[in-house]
Protein backbone atom coordinates (compact mmCIF):
# COMPACT_ATOMS: atom_id res chain seq x y z
CA UNK A 1 0.00 0.00 0.00
CA UNK A 2 2.96 2.70 0.82
CA UNK A 3 4.03 2.04 -3.03
CA UNK A 4 0.89 2.60 -4.48
CA UNK A 5 0.59 5.87 -2.24
CA UNK A 6 4.29 7.09 -3.45
CA UNK A 7 4.56 6.51 -6.73
CA UNK A 8 1.16 9.26 -7.63
CA UNK A 9 3.38 11.83 -5.24
CA UNK A 10 6.79 11.14 -6.98
CA UNK A 11 4.75 11.53 -10.72
CA UNK A 12 3.43 14.77 -8.99
CA UNK A 13 7.33 16.20 -8.65
CA UNK A 14 8.37 15.60 -11.46
CA UNK A 15 5.43 17.30 -12.63
CA UNK A 16 6.26 20.21 -11.27
CA UNK A 17 9.55 20.18 -11.80
CA UNK A 18 8.90 20.01 -15.48
CA UNK A 19 6.29 22.77 -15.79
CA UNK A 20 6.35 25.05 -18.25
CA UNK A 21 4.41 28.28 -17.53
CA UNK A 22 3.30 30.66 -21.14
CA UNK A 23 3.90 34.38 -20.26
CA UNK A 24 2.25 36.80 -22.54
CA UNK A 25 1.68 40.21 -23.44
CA UNK A 26 1.75 43.59 -25.40
CA UNK A 27 4.25 46.12 -25.87
CA UNK A 28 3.20 49.58 -26.25
CA UNK A 29 3.90 53.22 -27.06
CA UNK A 30 4.17 54.68 -23.64
CA UNK A 31 3.55 58.40 -25.48
CA UNK A 32 0.72 56.89 -28.74
CA UNK A 33 -0.29 53.59 -26.99
CA UNK A 34 0.27 52.02 -30.92
CA UNK A 35 1.57 48.55 -30.61
CA UNK A 36 5.27 48.27 -30.70
CA UNK A 37 6.12 45.02 -33.58
CA UNK A 38 9.91 43.43 -33.22
CA UNK A 39 10.93 44.27 -29.63
CA UNK A 40 13.29 41.66 -28.09
CA UNK A 41 11.60 39.61 -25.72
CA UNK A 42 14.98 38.17 -23.83
CA UNK A 43 14.47 35.76 -20.61
CA UNK A 44 18.28 37.16 -18.23
CA UNK A 45 20.80 34.40 -17.39
CA UNK A 46 19.26 32.39 -19.97
CA UNK A 47 19.59 31.73 -23.77
CA UNK A 48 15.42 32.46 -24.12
CA UNK A 49 14.11 35.03 -26.38
CA UNK A 50 11.49 35.87 -28.61
CA UNK A 51 10.11 38.99 -30.37
CA UNK A 52 6.83 40.83 -30.28
CA UNK A 53 5.07 40.35 -33.59
CA UNK A 54 3.17 43.40 -36.02
CA UNK A 55 0.21 43.80 -33.02
CA UNK A 56 2.95 44.02 -30.34
CA UNK A 57 1.89 40.95 -28.97
CA UNK A 58 4.25 38.15 -27.74
CA UNK A 59 4.22 34.85 -25.46
CA UNK A 60 7.45 32.86 -23.72
CA UNK A 61 7.84 29.83 -21.96
CA UNK A 62 9.40 30.19 -19.12
CA UNK A 63 10.38 26.80 -16.58
CA UNK A 64 10.93 28.87 -13.29
CA UNK A 65 9.26 31.53 -11.68
CA UNK A 66 10.52 33.88 -10.44
CA UNK A 67 12.46 35.23 -13.45
CA UNK A 68 13.85 38.33 -15.15
CA UNK A 69 12.32 39.51 -18.71
CA UNK A 70 14.21 42.55 -20.53
CA UNK A 71 12.60 44.41 -23.77
CA UNK A 72 14.71 45.97 -25.79
CA UNK A 73 14.22 48.22 -29.35
CA UNK A 74 16.48 50.49 -31.47
CA UNK A 75 14.31 53.33 -30.33
CA UNK A 76 13.20 53.05 -27.12
CA UNK A 77 15.02 52.89 -23.96
CA UNK A 78 15.87 49.19 -22.55
CA UNK A 79 12.29 48.01 -20.00
CA UNK A 80 13.01 45.42 -17.61
CA UNK A 81 10.14 43.72 -15.63
CA UNK A 82 10.47 41.21 -12.36
CA UNK A 83 7.85 38.41 -12.53
CA UNK A 84 7.52 37.04 -8.75
CA UNK A 85 4.43 34.62 -9.45
CA UNK A 86 2.32 32.99 -12.35
CA UNK A 87 -0.17 35.07 -13.35
CA UNK A 88 -2.77 33.96 -16.17
CA UNK A 89 -3.38 37.77 -17.54
CA UNK A 90 -1.12 39.11 -20.01
CA UNK A 91 1.40 41.92 -19.91
CA UNK A 92 0.86 45.61 -20.63
CA UNK A 93 4.65 46.55 -21.85
CA UNK A 94 5.15 50.30 -22.05
CA UNK A 95 8.07 51.30 -23.66
CA UNK A 96 10.10 54.94 -23.55
CA UNK A 97 10.74 56.62 -26.86
CA UNK A 98 14.27 57.50 -27.15
CA UNK A 99 15.38 60.88 -27.05
CA UNK A 100 16.07 61.03 -30.92
CA UNK A 101 12.37 59.75 -31.87
CA UNK A 102 10.85 62.10 -29.45
CA UNK A 103 12.39 64.57 -31.76
CA UNK A 104 12.07 62.98 -35.12
CA UNK A 105 7.33 62.82 -33.96
CA UNK A 106 7.37 66.87 -33.01
CA UNK A 107 9.97 67.59 -36.71
CA UNK A 108 7.60 65.71 -38.93
CA UNK A 109 3.88 65.88 -37.22
CA UNK A 110 1.71 67.15 -39.77
CA UNK A 111 -0.73 68.58 -37.37
CA UNK A 112 0.06 72.80 -36.83
CA UNK A 113 -0.72 74.42 -33.50
CA UNK A 114 -2.12 77.93 -34.23
CA UNK A 115 -1.64 80.71 -31.55
CA UNK A 116 -4.88 82.16 -30.94
CA UNK A 117 -4.45 84.80 -28.38
CA UNK A 118 -2.40 87.98 -29.76
CA UNK A 119 0.42 89.22 -28.46
CA UNK A 120 3.03 88.83 -25.60
CA UNK A 121 1.77 91.43 -23.00
CA UNK A 122 -1.58 89.03 -21.34
CA UNK A 123 -2.39 85.84 -20.04
CA UNK A 124 -4.99 83.92 -20.69
CA UNK A 125 -7.02 83.28 -17.38
CA UNK A 126 -10.21 81.29 -18.88
CA UNK A 127 -11.87 80.22 -22.26
CA UNK A 128 -15.09 78.73 -23.39
CA UNK A 129 -16.31 77.32 -26.50
CA UNK A 130 -20.12 79.20 -26.40
CA UNK A 131 -22.31 78.60 -30.10
CA UNK A 132 -19.84 78.70 -32.40
CA UNK A 133 -17.72 81.59 -30.86
CA UNK A 134 -14.58 81.18 -28.81
CA UNK A 135 -14.52 83.51 -25.93
CA UNK A 136 -11.43 83.84 -23.83
CA UNK A 137 -10.72 86.01 -20.68
CA UNK A 138 -6.89 87.53 -20.57
CA UNK A 139 -4.99 89.36 -18.29
CA UNK A 140 -3.93 92.22 -20.54
CA UNK A 141 -1.14 93.41 -18.35
CA UNK A 142 0.34 95.03 -15.15
CA UNK A 143 -1.51 98.40 -15.48
CA UNK A 144 -4.51 97.22 -17.32
CA UNK A 145 -7.30 95.34 -16.34
CA UNK A 146 -8.89 92.29 -18.14
CA UNK A 147 -10.64 91.80 -21.41
CA UNK A 148 -12.95 89.42 -23.01
CA UNK A 149 -12.02 88.57 -26.62
CA UNK A 150 -14.46 86.57 -28.53
CA UNK A 151 -13.70 85.07 -32.26
CA UNK A 152 -16.06 83.60 -34.53
CA UNK A 153 -14.75 79.85 -35.44
CA UNK A 154 -16.16 80.06 -39.07
CA UNK A 155 -15.17 83.91 -39.97
CA UNK A 156 -12.23 84.01 -37.34
CA UNK A 157 -12.78 87.70 -36.72
CA UNK A 158 -12.20 88.61 -33.57
CA UNK A 159 -13.77 91.46 -31.47
CA UNK A 160 -12.78 92.34 -27.44
CA UNK A 161 -14.21 94.52 -24.85
CA UNK A 162 -12.86 95.94 -21.87
CA UNK A 163 -13.76 95.34 -18.53
CA UNK A 164 -12.32 97.88 -16.19
CA UNK A 165 -15.17 98.83 -14.25
CA UNK A 166 -15.67 95.21 -13.57
CA UNK A 167 -13.98 93.49 -9.97
CA UNK A 168 -12.85 90.56 -8.36
CA UNK A 169 -13.34 88.37 -11.62
CA UNK A 170 -12.36 84.75 -11.87
CA UNK A 171 -13.49 83.15 -15.01
CA UNK A 172 -16.02 81.98 -17.95
CA UNK A 173 -18.32 79.28 -17.77
CA UNK A 174 -21.44 78.37 -19.70
CA UNK A 175 -24.75 77.15 -18.25
CA UNK A 176 -26.92 74.59 -19.47
CA UNK A 177 -29.10 76.39 -21.40
CA UNK A 178 -26.04 77.20 -23.36
CA UNK A 179 -25.89 80.81 -22.20
CA UNK A 180 -22.10 81.93 -21.21
CA UNK A 181 -21.60 84.17 -17.94
CA UNK A 182 -18.27 85.99 -16.74
CA UNK A 183 -18.19 84.71 -13.13
CA UNK A 184 -16.72 87.47 -10.36
CA UNK A 185 -16.49 87.18 -6.66
CA UNK A 186 -20.21 88.68 -6.11
CA UNK A 187 -21.78 88.30 -9.21
CA UNK A 188 -22.45 86.42 -12.67
CA UNK A 189 -23.02 88.70 -16.14
CA UNK A 190 -24.17 87.28 -18.78
CA UNK A 191 -22.52 87.59 -22.30
CA UNK A 192 -23.96 88.10 -26.04
CA UNK A 193 -22.56 89.17 -29.16
CA UNK A 194 -24.67 91.26 -31.33
CA UNK A 195 -24.11 93.70 -34.10
CA UNK A 196 -20.44 93.07 -33.56
CA UNK A 197 -19.79 93.78 -30.35
CA UNK A 198 -20.00 92.19 -27.18
CA UNK A 199 -22.39 93.21 -24.25
CA UNK A 200 -22.79 92.37 -20.81
CA UNK A 201 -25.98 91.74 -19.57
CA UNK A 202 -27.51 92.54 -16.44
CA UNK A 203 -25.80 91.23 -13.64
CA UNK A 204 -26.82 88.11 -11.03
CA UNK A 205 -26.19 87.69 -7.59
CA UNK A 206 -24.01 84.91 -7.30
CA UNK A 207 -26.33 83.39 -4.85
CA UNK A 208 -28.97 83.27 -7.14
CA UNK A 209 -26.25 82.08 -9.92
CA UNK A 210 -25.34 79.02 -7.79
CA UNK A 211 -28.80 78.13 -6.56
CA UNK A 212 -30.88 77.94 -9.21
CA UNK A 213 -28.68 78.44 -12.81
CA UNK A 214 -25.17 76.44 -11.82
CA UNK A 215 -26.92 73.59 -10.40
CA UNK A 216 -28.99 72.61 -14.09
CA UNK A 217 -26.46 70.19 -16.07
CA UNK A 218 -28.35 69.32 -19.14
CA UNK A 219 -31.05 70.65 -21.64
CA UNK A 220 -32.71 68.52 -23.79
CA UNK A 221 -35.89 69.92 -25.68
CA UNK A 222 -38.50 68.99 -23.03
CA UNK A 223 -36.87 69.23 -20.06
CA UNK A 224 -34.06 70.99 -17.75
CA UNK A 225 -31.94 68.12 -15.56
CA UNK A 226 -30.69 69.60 -12.35
CA UNK A 227 -27.73 68.04 -10.28
CA UNK A 228 -28.65 68.47 -6.32
CA UNK A 229 -26.28 67.04 -3.78
CA UNK A 230 -26.47 65.87 -0.47
CA UNK A 231 -23.89 64.85 2.38
CA UNK A 232 -21.19 66.86 1.45
CA UNK A 233 -21.39 65.61 -2.29
CA UNK A 234 -21.65 61.36 -1.33
CA UNK A 235 -24.99 61.88 -2.88
CA UNK A 236 -25.89 63.09 -6.03
CA UNK A 237 -29.48 63.62 -6.96
CA UNK A 238 -30.34 64.46 -10.69
CA UNK A 239 -34.18 65.59 -11.23
CA UNK A 240 -36.07 66.41 -14.11
CA UNK A 241 -38.17 69.87 -14.69
CA UNK A 242 -40.80 69.24 -17.37
CA UNK A 243 -40.76 72.74 -19.36
CA UNK A 244 -44.36 72.00 -20.32
CA UNK A 245 -46.18 70.37 -17.47
CA UNK A 246 -43.70 72.22 -14.83
CA UNK A 247 -43.24 69.26 -13.12
CA UNK A 248 -40.00 68.64 -10.78
CA UNK A 249 -38.96 64.73 -10.11
CA UNK A 250 -36.72 62.57 -9.11
CA UNK A 251 -34.93 61.09 -12.47
CA UNK A 252 -31.58 59.49 -11.13
CA UNK A 253 -30.23 58.51 -7.51
CA UNK A 254 -26.45 57.51 -7.02
CA UNK A 255 -25.09 57.21 -3.47
CA UNK A 256 -21.94 56.49 -1.61
CA UNK A 257 -24.14 54.17 1.28
CA UNK A 258 -20.81 53.27 3.24
CA UNK A 259 -19.59 56.93 3.20
CA UNK A 260 -22.73 58.61 3.93
CA UNK A 261 -23.15 55.97 6.90
CA UNK A 262 -19.51 56.85 8.19
CA UNK A 263 -20.16 60.22 7.81
CA UNK A 264 -23.27 60.41 10.04
CA UNK A 265 -21.50 58.95 12.72
CA UNK A 266 -19.26 62.10 12.56
CA UNK A 267 -21.49 64.71 12.28
CA UNK A 268 -21.66 65.62 15.59
CA UNK A 269 -18.13 66.13 15.53
CA UNK A 270 -18.04 68.32 12.82
CA UNK A 271 -20.69 70.19 14.09
CA UNK A 272 -18.94 70.74 17.27
CA UNK A 273 -15.93 72.11 15.14
CA UNK A 274 -17.54 74.55 13.12
CA UNK A 275 -19.13 76.56 16.12
CA UNK A 276 -15.85 76.12 18.95
CA UNK A 277 -14.26 79.25 19.28
CA UNK A 278 -10.96 80.78 20.63
CA UNK A 279 -11.76 83.44 23.24
CA UNK A 280 -9.01 84.82 25.47
CA UNK A 281 -10.54 84.07 28.73
CA UNK A 282 -9.63 80.15 27.73
CA UNK A 283 -6.56 78.95 28.57
CA UNK A 284 -3.78 77.74 26.12
CA UNK A 285 -4.18 74.41 26.54
CA UNK A 286 -7.85 74.95 26.31
CA UNK A 287 -7.52 76.87 22.51
CA UNK A 288 -5.12 73.60 21.53
CA UNK A 289 -7.65 72.03 21.84
CA UNK A 290 -10.02 73.85 20.36
CA UNK A 291 -7.69 74.50 17.53
CA UNK A 292 -7.38 70.67 17.04
CA UNK A 293 -11.22 69.70 17.01
CA UNK A 294 -11.73 72.21 13.96
CA UNK A 295 -8.43 71.01 11.94
CA UNK A 296 -9.75 67.79 12.06
CA UNK A 297 -13.26 68.43 11.72
CA UNK A 298 -12.09 70.53 8.54
CA UNK A 299 -10.50 67.44 7.58
CA UNK A 300 -13.26 65.15 7.65
CA UNK A 301 -15.53 67.27 5.88
CA UNK A 302 -13.17 69.46 3.34
CA UNK A 303 -11.17 66.25 2.46
CA UNK A 304 -12.02 62.97 3.54
CA UNK A 305 -16.09 63.10 3.25
CA UNK A 306 -15.61 63.98 -0.29
CA UNK A 307 -16.56 61.75 -3.26
CA UNK A 308 -14.02 59.79 -4.78
CA UNK A 309 -15.11 60.22 -8.65
CA UNK A 310 -18.22 63.03 -10.02
CA UNK A 311 -20.37 62.53 -12.66
CA UNK A 312 -20.98 63.67 -16.26
CA UNK A 313 -24.56 63.58 -17.94
CA UNK A 314 -24.85 64.33 -22.01
CA UNK A 315 -27.11 63.20 -24.80
CA UNK A 316 -26.30 61.48 -27.91
CA UNK A 317 -28.36 60.62 -30.58
CA UNK A 318 -31.53 62.06 -28.82
CA UNK A 319 -30.68 59.09 -25.87
CA UNK A 320 -29.28 60.14 -22.94
CA UNK A 321 -25.81 59.39 -21.64
CA UNK A 322 -25.06 59.13 -18.11
CA UNK A 323 -20.89 58.43 -16.93
CA UNK A 324 -22.07 56.84 -13.66
CA UNK A 325 -18.10 56.89 -12.41
CA UNK A 326 -19.39 56.27 -8.51
CA UNK A 327 -20.36 52.77 -9.92
CA UNK A 328 -17.80 52.61 -12.52
CA UNK A 329 -20.53 51.78 -15.54
CA UNK A 330 -21.57 54.03 -18.84
CA UNK A 331 -25.42 53.77 -18.74
CA UNK A 332 -27.75 54.68 -21.61
CA UNK A 333 -31.43 55.97 -21.46
CA UNK A 334 -34.53 56.62 -23.42
CA UNK A 335 -37.22 58.10 -22.49
CA UNK A 336 -35.40 58.14 -19.09
CA UNK A 337 -35.80 54.43 -18.76
CA UNK A 338 -32.24 52.29 -18.53
CA UNK A 339 -31.72 50.25 -21.95
CA UNK A 340 -28.68 49.12 -21.58
CA UNK A 341 -25.35 49.78 -19.05
CA UNK A 342 -21.62 48.91 -19.84
CA UNK A 343 -18.76 48.49 -17.25
CA UNK A 344 -16.31 52.01 -17.77
CA UNK A 345 -12.73 50.76 -17.95
CA UNK A 346 -10.38 53.85 -17.64
CA UNK A 347 -11.39 54.69 -14.05
CA UNK A 348 -9.20 51.66 -12.96
CA UNK A 349 -6.02 53.59 -14.57
CA UNK A 350 -4.16 55.43 -12.37
CA UNK A 351 -3.11 57.75 -14.61
CA UNK A 352 -6.66 58.80 -15.40
CA UNK A 353 -7.42 62.57 -14.85
CA UNK A 354 -10.87 62.41 -13.95
CA UNK A 355 -11.94 65.14 -16.28
CA UNK A 356 -14.74 64.87 -19.14
CA UNK A 357 -14.02 67.12 -22.20
CA UNK A 358 -17.76 67.22 -24.38
CA UNK A 359 -17.69 67.96 -28.35
CA UNK A 360 -21.18 69.27 -28.35
CA UNK A 361 -21.51 69.71 -32.06
CA UNK A 362 -19.93 66.05 -32.94
CA UNK A 363 -21.41 64.56 -29.69
CA UNK A 364 -18.56 63.19 -28.79
CA UNK A 365 -16.62 62.34 -25.50
CA UNK A 366 -13.40 62.79 -24.34
CA UNK A 367 -11.10 62.08 -20.94
CA UNK A 368 -7.30 62.60 -20.32
CA UNK A 369 -4.65 60.34 -19.29
CA UNK A 370 -1.29 62.17 -17.81
CA UNK A 371 1.99 60.72 -19.64
CA UNK A 372 5.81 61.37 -19.69
CA UNK A 373 5.72 64.34 -20.88
CA UNK A 374 2.39 65.72 -21.26
CA UNK A 375 -1.28 64.74 -21.49
CA UNK A 376 -2.86 61.46 -24.08
CA UNK A 377 -6.21 62.03 -24.59
CA UNK A 378 -8.86 59.31 -25.26
CA UNK A 379 -12.18 58.75 -26.78
CA UNK A 380 -14.48 57.14 -24.88
CA UNK A 381 -16.77 54.25 -26.54
CA UNK A 382 -20.07 54.94 -25.32
CA UNK A 383 -21.00 51.39 -26.70
CA UNK A 384 -18.44 49.62 -24.65
CA UNK A 385 -17.52 52.25 -22.17
CA UNK A 386 -13.59 51.60 -23.80
CA UNK A 387 -11.19 54.11 -24.80
CA UNK A 388 -9.13 54.54 -28.02
CA UNK A 389 -5.96 56.95 -28.05
CA UNK A 390 -6.88 60.30 -30.51
CA UNK A 391 -3.70 62.47 -29.40
CA UNK A 392 -0.74 63.69 -27.35
CA UNK A 393 -0.50 67.55 -26.14
CA UNK A 394 2.79 68.14 -24.48
CA UNK A 395 1.80 70.60 -21.79
CA UNK A 396 1.75 70.81 -17.96
CA UNK A 397 -0.50 68.17 -16.51
CA UNK A 398 -1.78 71.01 -14.10
CA UNK A 399 -3.96 71.98 -17.15
CA UNK A 400 -5.67 69.13 -18.44
CA UNK A 401 -9.19 70.80 -17.32
CA UNK A 402 -8.55 73.88 -19.42
CA UNK A 403 -8.93 71.60 -22.43
CA UNK A 404 -11.83 71.92 -25.29
CA UNK A 405 -12.80 70.15 -28.09
CA UNK A 406 -15.38 71.06 -30.89
CA UNK A 407 -15.50 70.23 -34.63
CA UNK A 408 -12.79 67.79 -34.19
CA UNK A 409 -10.01 70.78 -33.11
CA UNK A 410 -8.61 70.92 -30.00
CA UNK A 411 -8.36 74.09 -27.89
CA UNK A 412 -5.89 74.29 -24.78
CA UNK A 413 -3.60 76.05 -22.79
CA UNK A 414 0.35 75.95 -22.70
CA UNK A 415 3.12 78.59 -21.49
CA UNK A 416 4.57 80.62 -23.08
CA UNK A 417 8.16 79.82 -24.65
CA UNK A 418 8.67 84.11 -24.03
CA UNK A 419 7.67 83.90 -20.76
CA UNK A 420 6.52 80.82 -18.22
CA UNK A 421 4.69 82.52 -15.81
CA UNK A 422 2.07 83.38 -19.01
CA UNK A 423 -0.45 81.13 -20.89
CA UNK A 424 -1.21 81.18 -24.24
CA UNK A 425 -4.36 79.69 -26.40
CA UNK A 426 -3.59 77.15 -28.85
CA UNK A 427 -6.11 75.30 -31.55
CA UNK A 428 -4.91 72.13 -33.47
CA UNK A 429 -6.70 69.61 -35.54
CA UNK A 430 -7.24 66.34 -33.53
CA UNK A 431 -5.45 63.12 -34.39
CA UNK A 432 -8.67 60.88 -35.58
Amino acid sequence: MKKVLILPLLVILLLEANAQNIISGKVLDYITEEPIASVNITLIDSNQGTSSNTTGEFEIIIERIPCTLEFTHIGYENHIIKISKYDLDPLNIMLIPKVNKLTEISITSKKEDKVLSPGNSFSILSFEINKEKLFWLEYAGSFKNKIISCQDLLTEKTVSISLDTIKHIQYLEESCDENLYLITRDFAYPLVVENGQIKLGNRISSVTYENYIKPCVLRTESDLIYLRSSYNGLQKNYLRYNLKATSLTNFKTISEEQEIAQLKNDISLIKQSETATNITSNSSTRNKIIRDLQKKGDFLEMIYYKPEFENFLFTSNKKLILLNHVQGRIEIFKNYDLINFKNLTYIKDKNWLRNIVLDKKDEKIYTCFKSQNGINIHQINIDDGDTSFVDHLQIEISLFDKIRIHEDFIYYLKKSKDNFTKLILIKRPINL
